[in-house]
């Protein structure tokens, strides 16, 4: 995070006890990443891998599996 770099005296507020803005960031990086990963990959099963299959079919004359 950059923001670690230029305002450190921010990041170290501490939120209780040991916990201080830079954990909260930290798992909320890690919280968005497996939202984003998941969301994609119910893109892709509806309607990536549909059509990939079709133009698979369209090509070769044979189901992929």
């Amino acid at each position: 995070m950059i923001i670690a770099a230029y305002l450190p005296e921010f990041m170290s507020i501490r939120l209780g006890g040991e916990v201080n803005i830079v954990l909260v960031m930290g798992g909320g990086q890690f919280a968005t990443t497996i939202l984003i990963t998941a969301l994609y990959l119910r893109y892709a099963a509806r309607q990536i891998d549909p059509r990939v299959q079709a133009l698979y079919q369209d090509a070769v004359g044979e189901d992929p599996r």
